[in-house]
């Protein structure tokens, strides 16, 4: 059975396959991560603050990351989805 740190590497791969392909990421970005609650932004943030590998700087991890997250929680209420920021306020 994978466990979490199997499952995030391999993941991490692939989102470093797409920053160096598409330029997504440079060093010194400030990004802003939409977090509604749902497992998609919840792992794209999670992803991003274990590190992405950038071409332009080496090795990813947390302790070398040369990129700044900020988490925004998108608030569905408005709309008829749950208030989540109970759930959400510990990320």
């Amino acid at each position: 059975m994978a466990t979490l740190d199997s499952i995030a590497y391999y993941l991490l791969k692939k989102v470093a396959r797409a920053v160096r392909e598409f330029s997504l990421i440079a060093p010194g970005d400030h990004i802003a991560v939409g977090v509604s609650g749902g497992k998609d932004s919840r792992t794209l943030l999670e992803l991003l603050l274990r590190g992405v590998e950038l071409p332009q700087h080496g090795e990813g991890g947390i302790s070398e990351r040369p990129y700044r997250v900020t988490a925004l929680h998108v608030d569905g209420s408005t709309v008829g989805l749950p208030d989540l920021r109970p759930t959400l306020e510990p990320w």
